[in-house]
Formats: C-alpha cells, sequence, structure tokens
C-alpha cells in the first residue's frame, strides 16, 4: 500500500503505523493555483488598497461556532468574508446580523474561493479540510480558530506542527494578531509545501508501474485490482 499525505509531520504519524508513504502537493483545483492580479480582484470586489481582508470559511456545510468566530474577527476592526457553504440557514443569520456593517460580507455557496483567496491576506478555518489545502496552494496564511471537536482540533494541532497553519488559542491572541497584521507589526507566516512534495498522480503512476513491472505489466495489475475489488 502507498499513504498520500500534505506534510512531513503526518508521513512520520503514517510510518510509524504502517509504512510506504509519500507526501504530495495538495490535491486541489488548478484554478488554486493560478497566478491573478491581487489588486485587480480585490477592486472587484470592493477592498481597498490597505484593507486587511480576513476570509471565514467553514467548510461545505458551514458548521461549528461560525457566529462566535465571525464576531471575533469583526471585534479585531478588519474586512471580514464569510463563507458560509451549504448552510444557508448560517448564511440568513449572519446577513440580518450584519446588515447595517459594510465591513462585512455573507457568501452562501460559491465557486469563486480561487478569486477570494488571492483577494484576502489570511484564512480563518475551523476544521483543517479541503479549504486549508486549497489556501496552501495559494500560499494564504491560514489561522485555526475555535476548531471543530475531533478532527478540527487534530488538523489544527498537526498544522501547527507542520508549520502550515497558526492555531489561535482565544480572542485576545486573534485581537493581538489580526490586529497587529491590519498594522504591519506582526507578519503571517505564508504555508510552504514540502520540497519533497510530489504530485499525487506522479506518486500513484509510480506505484502502478512498478508493481506491474513486478507482476507483468500495468494492465495486468490493472485487471486484477478489478478483480479483487469485485470479488
Amino acid at each position: 500500500d502507498l499513504h498520500l499525505v500534505p506534510s512531513r509531520v503526518s508521513a512520520e504519524q503514517v510510518e510509524d503505523a504502517t509504512g510506504e508513504v509519500r507526501v504530495m502537493q495538495p490535491l486541489v483545483r488548478e484554478a488554486f493555483r493560478q497566478s491573478r492580479n491581487r489588486a485587480a480582484v480585490r477592486q472587484r470586489y470592493g477592498f481597498a488598497a490597505d484593507d486587511f481582508v480576513a476570509l471565514v470559511v467553514a467548510g461545505a456545510w458551514g458548521i461549528g461556532h461560525v457566529a462566535l468566530i465571525v464576531r471575533d474577527v469583526v471585534e479585531c476592526g478588519v474586512r471580514v468574508v464569510v463563507v458560509c457553504g451549504k448552510n444557508q440557514e448560517l448564511a440568513e443569520q449572519l446577513r440580518r446580523e450584519y446588515a447595517g456593517c459594510s465591513t462585512v460580507q455573507v457568501w452562501g455557496w460559491t465557486d469563486q474561493l480561487p478569486e477570494l483567496m488571492t483577494a484576502a491576506d489570511c484564512l480563518i478555518q475551523n476544521a483543517g479540510g479541503l479549504t486549508c489545502l486549497e489556501a496552501i496552494a495559494c500560499g494564504l496564511p491560514v489561522l485555526m480558530y475555535r476548531p471543530i471537536a475531533g478532527h478540527g482540533v487534530f488538523n489544527a494541532a498537526a498544522m501547527e506542527r507542520a508549520g502550515a497553519a497558526r492555531w489561535i488559542r482565544s480572542a485576545d491572541e486573534l485581537r493581538m494578531v489580526l490586529r497587529g497584521a491590519a498594522a504591519g507589526r506582526i507578519q503571517l507566516p505564508v504555508p510552504k509545501i514540502d520540497e519533497d512534495a510530489v504530485p499525487a498522480a506522479e506518486a500513484i503512476l509510480t506505484l502502478v508501474a512498478g508493481r506491474g513491472a513486478r507482476i507483468g505489466t500495468g494492465r495486468t495489475f490493472a485487471a486484477q485490482l478489478v478483480r479483487s475489488g469485485s470479488s
């Protein structure tokens, strides 16, 4: 078996438990890797050149203490874009709550995350899933805040150890970090992709080619997989 993981920290955990592992590049849409004119994108979304924009994303389902996260970020005095995913009830709640607040934009489900990440100065997340991988591919600083129980807390710790995110543990720390970053006193770390990370497809094809050579051909190996999967 070959296990593909997003960081060396994860690789060490997998190696201890199983065996062969490769660090892969973020498995995300190509749109998150594309270069854009950041100033033009920010202007299109109504952000001033000196605005500090915090992008709050709570995954496809908009779960967790999102309303509290937004409240805490708003109190930091920065611009906030919150993406609620498929949680329409949450989106409507936040639109009512911040109807008179010009510094808060509330989105539901959107396919414009690549552009929003280009425009933002940081991502604030509570689960550590695909959205964080997309931010890493974009080179967008990631802050984990109020992570959801279970995998959210685990991912916050793992990403912090890997240097891919900063885990913010209190509202006071959030204010210190965001206000400092907005004023230029604090430099948020830009997540880096591991130097030895490979594209997932390359790792899989290398594995198949190697096993195909041992078995006979890659086609024979693929047929064997089909037979074993149907048995």
